[in-house]
């Protein structure tokens, strides 16, 4: 189910709906109640806090800038309006850095805008003793 929901919530993003407005009662609530999680890789290294609202990334965070050849479309129109909005701005080496936190609406689509490339956001996030994410909210 969680594979379906997260695909959903891809197509609809790709398709230009954003449901979630992030105010400051999200934030907070995934800072205080929500999984900590890291998600790495080549010149990409980005922490956030997974709860019912979604995967938020947090400011600091950064992404990495070439895309995989392989990278959906989807996810390229995402990163290029965030990148567009100011939320994820061109940095040192090749990187792209979160100016503010960002509520993605799945982890898949959250790691792969950090990767550049697809991602199943439920293994590439792990918590602090380097459990995934799925692993966590099977719990």
């Amino acid at each position: 189910m969680d594979e379906y929901v997260d695909r959903a919530s891809d197509v609809l993003i790709g398709l230009g709906y954003h449901f979630i407005a992030l105010d400051a009662a999200i934030t907070s609530s995934a800072r205080e109640t929500g999984i900590a999680v890291r998600c790495t890789g080549p010149h990409a290294d980005a922490h956030g806090f997974y709860d019912a609202h979604g995967l938020l990334v947090v400011r600091g965070s950064v992404s990495r800038h070439p895309f995989a050849p392989s990278t959906p479309d989807r996810i390229r129109g995402l990163r290029d309006e965030l990148v567009a909005s100011g939320i994820l701005q061109p940095s040192r080496d090749g990187i792209l850095e979160f100016t503010k936190d960002y509520l993605f609406s799945s982890p898949s689509t959250a790691a792969s805008v950090v990767l550049a490339r697809s991602s199943n956001g439920w293994t590439d996030w792990k918590d602090e003793h380097n459990l995934e994410l799925r692993a966590r909210i099977n719990e």
